[in-house]
């Protein structure tokens, strides 16, 4: 019997990291879509430099909180922060709409 507890906890540990990374893999893709999608402002399935600098422009704009052109590193710290709580509760919906094609996607 401790043979069969042993080996069960021994798989399950080893399965663990497996999970994660599906976890992550799901989580990254959730965010790699939303990110494009906010980012391709004309809708043409690409994002052009234009785009990718207006983007970044306005995440700065949002991350620098007192508005005196620089970041802190308590900025940067506070925008990953929000940023990262709302892809973690993204990520409890299995399924979400890609309002941008029209379609439904299945978190895997």
């Amino acid at each position: 019997m401790k043979k069969l507890a042993t080996a069960a906890v021994m798989l399950a540990c080893m399965a663990a990291p497996a999970y994660a990374d599906m976890h992550d893999d799901a989580h990254m893709k959730a965010m790699v879509d939303e990110k494009f999608s906010m980012m391709d402002t004309n809708g043409d399935g690409m994002v052009s430099k234009e785009e990718y600098d207006a983007a970044m422009t306005k995440m700065f704009n949002d991350a620098d909180t007192n508005g005196d052109g620089m970041l802190s590193k308590d900025e940067m710290m506070a925008a990953k922060k929000a940023e990262w709580s709302k892809y973690k509760g993204s990520m409890s919906a299995p399924v979400s709409n890609n309002t941008k094609t029209n379609k439904t996607t299945k978190h895997k």
